[in-house]
């Protein structure tokens, strides 16, 4: 990732610790004991959000708002969830966050919180073009950002007539990653993609007349 990029993609997540706040949650976190127990729900709420790391999170963006917590507590975890998302932890999958992010109605939320949210999600779209990522890493930011709601084939469309080295790169490893699956299931190689049918139909559709010329 250049300097630039990088730097405006950290601003743009202490953005988010600004709006969302970083410390403890400062109230009691409820759920359900199948999913975690009393002092695990406690350690999550008192804990100053920057300390807690991505293999607790990510056990708890998968019940956000479903049997553990509601809107606004998800609303607290943000920040870090989105900032780990972003380093490659691998127990914060960037889908699973689009999903949740979509389900919480982020696109609705009060004026600054909502365009703090678009701005980092934005910014990370804007690294696919100066910074060269391995398939996996793209097929997720893609998916993740489309589960998220984003407006994929301006997305798509501004990655693909982008004339920077690492664009055209990223470009390709996307569409070998999805050739197959497209070809062969006339689906995108994504199993979140499921959670999105109509986005996935968008992102194939671009991806078809992409291919043509990878």
């Amino acid at each position: 990732m250049t300097d630039t990029s990088k730097s405006d993609l950290d601003r743009a997540i202490t953005e988010m610790y600004q709006v969302f706040g970083d410390g403890p949650l400062g109230r009691q976190l409820f759920g359900c004991d199948c999913c975690a127990d009393s002092q695990t729900l406690d350690r999550w709420a008192q804990t100053p959000l920057r300390q807690l790391n991505a293999e607790e999170l990510g056990s708890y963006l998968y019940s956000a708002m479903s049997t553990i917590g509601d809107e606004e507590d998800f609303k607290h975890f943000l920040p870090r969830l989105f900032e780990l998302a972003v380093e490659d932890a691998l127990s914060i999958e960037f889908e699973q966050l689009g999903t949740q992010l979509s389900r919480a109605g982020w696109i609705r939320w009060p004026d600054r919180q909502g365009s703090t949210v678009r701005a980092a999600l934005e910014e990370l779209w804007k690294t696919v073009a100066v910074m060269e990522y391995d398939d996996f890493a793209l097929d997720s930011i893609v998916c993740g950002l489309a589960l998220a709601g984003m407006d994929m084939p301006v997305l798509l469309t501004a990655w693909e007539k982008a004339s920077t080295p690492a664009s055209k790169t990223n470009l390709t490893r996307f569409v070998e990653h999805n050739r197959a699956s497209l070809t062969e299931k006339r689906r995108l190689s994504n199993a979140f993609w499921d959670g999105s049918p109509a986005q996935e139909v968008r992102v194939a559709d671009w991806l078809r007349n992409a291919m043509s010329a990878y």
